[in-house]
């Protein structure tokens, strides 16, 4: 296993992400009355007043105290771009790992879909499900997908996963490590960074393992002859950007 990646842990905790642009907590409270989840992400529109997400976030926090007296919770702002924030999503997801409760444990994310939320926010988690499912070299997960009315909750079908799980942790570790370098790379740059890692391959194992992640449409080669570049396309940057 490649040192860039983390040890999975035995032990499990549960994410619960939700959508939110105004003062609607009711069907929060029922997500979280499901879910029982050890953290609560609410994500929300920038713009949206931070006295409307702290109050919603005391309110639901109030309500969890006799089933989940611990539950974390932080407020998610994304912009209305796509996959930034898609991006600000996984990132949150991602940095709650370091909080008090859930500390050196895989996660299990579930994902809350309102009909009283705009359906855009409930559009970008949607979208935000797919890159869930391609972080288990993270040790996190996706679990269930759920909308919520006033008067009912259905499942929802979850979408494909990205094709990161058939390639192997070494392809994840590519993408880790182009996103340290900001503009396109060279294979050769790529094969000296993976070096680094402490696993010694070889440059046409690199080239492979590009040319795998370039056919699952998370890298894109540019240039011509010997002098080929490469660099993560928009949905290669949406799972490690």
């Amino acid at each position: 296993m490649s040192p860039l990646l983390p040890r999975m842990s035995t032990l499990e905790r549960t994410v619960l992400v939700a959508p939110v642009e105004g003062g609607e907590a009711m069907l929060v409270k029922s997500a979280v009355a499901d879910f029982r989840p050890d953290y609560l992400l609410i994500v929300f529109p920038q713009g949206v007043s931070e006295d409307v997400i702290k109050g919603i976030s005391e309110d639901v926090k109030v309500f969890a105290l006799p089933i989940k007296p611990t539950m974390g919770i932080n407020g998610v702002p994304i912009s209305s771009s796509l996959i930034d924030a898609v991006v600000a999503i996984r990132r949150a997801i991602m940095a709650s790992r370091e909080s008090f409760f859930l500390k050196g444990f895989t996660l299990k994310v579930n994902i809350a879909l309102f009909d009283n939320a705009p359906n855009w926010l409930n559009v970008v988690l949607y979208s935000t499900a797919p890159i869930i499912k391609a972080l288990v070299y993270e040790g996190i997960g996706l679990g269930v997908i759920k909308y919520y009315t006033l008067n009912e909750t259905r499942d929802v079908v979850e979408p494909s996963c990205i094709p990161i799980l058939d390639l192997g942790g070494e392809a994840y570790t590519v993408l880790k490590l182009m996103t340290k370098v900001k503009s396109a790379v060279s294979a050769d740059v790529i094969n000296a960074m993976y070096n680094e890692t402490g696993n010694k391959v070889s440059k046409r194992y690199i080239l492979k393992l590009l040319d795998r992640l370039i056919e699952a449409g998370l890298v894109e080669r540019i240039g011509s002859g010997n002098k080929f570049l490469y660099r993560l396309t928009p949905l290669g940057d949406m799972l490690v950007g």
